[in-house]
């Protein structure tokens, strides 16, 4: 879902079901995530009506870091701001701990044994 904050505006299963309806759309070109182990489209995609609490979106940046340093990684974070053009003036917010979890469209970890 590339909008920001949806789940702030709908409910959770609001937006599943927008998934959904989206996902089983012929239109809708799947990515390489959307295919089971047999190169299958995922037909229980989004086919739940909330997500499980223990889903890695549900988790906060700094849980992420505390969570990989714990098991004896060094993280290095790269934020990256949502992808429209409108919202990449938001880039700066990414600098500032406490707003970057607002304005982070999506985060890489690189991860290196300590």
């Amino acid at each position: 879902m590339p909008v920001p904050w949806a789940h702030v505006v709908v409910s959770e299963r609001t937006l599943l079901r927008a998934c959904r309806r989206v996902y089983n759309s012929r239109w809708y070109v799947p990515t390489m995530y959307d295919f089971d182990e047999n190169g299958e489209r995922n037909t229980d995609k989004y086919a739940h009506e909330s997500i499980s609490g223990d889903y890695l979106n549900k988790l906060l940046i700094r849980d992420f870091e505390k969570v990989f340093s714990n098991a004896g990684f060094a993280c290095a974070t790269r934020l990256v701001p949502f992808g429209s053009k409108a919202a990449r003036w938001t880039r700066v917010f990414l600098r500032v701990p406490w707003l970057r979890e607002f304005f982070a469209g999506y985060v890489w970890f690189v991860l290196t044994k300590a």
